[in-house]
């Protein structure tokens, strides 16, 4: 059962004249039960599927290069309605052209499940998925805003994750803190120097950013 069929059988039972402690204990249950199935929801879409998901720590590796932003945009895409569920805002902050040299399908997993983690860390809350060139390395890092940070906990959920980012010549850092949220930070090798346009090298300037909201045109 969904959690928003169940959701629509607790208000039908609201019209049902029930004596007043039984109601409240009939929709007190509900609404319990209506959180459990929207953590399951998301935690089975996070789960490994076979033939769609990789095995995080058994993954072959098979390097290419990738487009960074474009990865990460679809990551989001792909989790909108999970994270509308939960009432998460999702948004980006990258550069353009940036390229990694990795493979390119566990990457991808990899942001996968940081977000979908994310936006179970943080209802009602938001994730920012950055990401920006510092010297030889790319730096994309997945950030919420979720009270409850525990970077011990963090750290054992995504061991598996750690193993397969250490295979792409790769490096996870983890900062979590309590009442503030956690920030994972994948440091990854650049594939190719991100190419700047002839106006912002004659002037000199960084490459603009991409920065949107998930789902919103960039402005």
């Amino acid at each position: 059962m969904s959690y928003h069929l169940l959701s629509a059988i607790i208000n039908a039972a609201a019209d049902v004249i029930f004596p007043a402690g039984l109601l409240a204990l009939a929709v007190s249950v509900g609404w319990v039960a209506t959180g459990w199935l929207r953590r399951r929801d998301i935690a089975r879409d996070n789960a490994t599927r076979p033939g769609e998901r990789i095995a995080l720590a058994e993954a072959p590796f098979a390097g290419n290069r990738l487009d960074v932003a474009d990865a990460a945009l679809a990551v989001l895409a792909h989790y909108q309605g999970a994270a509308a569920q939960r009432c998460v805002a999702l948004e980006i902050a990258a550069q353009p052209n940036l390229e990694v040299h990795c493979d390119p399908r566990a990457i991808r997993e990899i942001l996968r499940d940081l977000v979908g983690r994310a936006i179970e860390n943080a209802p009602s809350g938001r994730v920012l998925l950055g990401a920006w060139r510092s010297g030889p390395r790319i730096h994309v890092s997945v950030s919420d805003d979720g009270a409850g940070a525990d970077r011990n906990l963090q750290a054992s959920r995504l061991r598996e994750a750690e193993r397969l980012v250490a295979l792409q010549g790769a490096t996870m850092a983890i900062d979590a803190r309590a009442g503030q949220g956690t920030t994972v930070t994948l440091h990854l090798p650049a594939g190719t120097a991100s190419p700047r346009s002839d106006s912002e090298r004659s002037a000199g300037r960084a490459p603009s950013w991409t920065r949107q909201r998930a789902g919103s045109d960039a402005r």
